[in-house]
């Protein structure tokens, strides 16, 4: 729901890009006659007192939403913290070749091999 309400957001403000822009003739001439018609200056009445309980109702949930998704972010990361979610244990297969008479560099500074069996 959180990631509904941020693209959401997203969205607005890309339309309220777009109708600044349409505003300011950057579009074209016909959207800038659409954007500037007598009804996009009218301001809107604000809302009426008897709906105050909704919104307190939806700033409620909202807050709770909230805490309870950080409340799982944090017992996550608390676990993750502590290796609760890392492996027990690592296996690897490696196949049974045994390599005879290989030549080995000994060291990283000198140019000094040896001959080892390896497997």
């Amino acid at each position: 729901i959180f990631f509904d309400f941020i693209a959401l957001q997203f969205i607005q403000q890309l339309d309220d890009v777009a109708f600044s822009l349409a505003r300011m003739s950057m579009l074209s001439t016909s959207v800038q006659e659409a954007t500037t018609r007598r009804y996009f200056r009218t301001e809107f009445r604000r809302s009426q007192p008897g709906r105050s309980r909704k919104r307190y109702f939806f700033i409620i949930v909202y807050v709770v939403n909230l805490c309870l998704l950080l409340s799982g972010m944090v017992f996550v990361s608390v676990n993750q913290g502590n290796g609760e979610y890392q492996c027990k244990s690592i296996t690897a297969k490696f196949r049974e070749d045994i390599w005879r008479e290989a030549t080995v560099k000994v060291s990283e500074d000198e140019e000094e091999y040896e001959e080892r069996v390896l497997m």
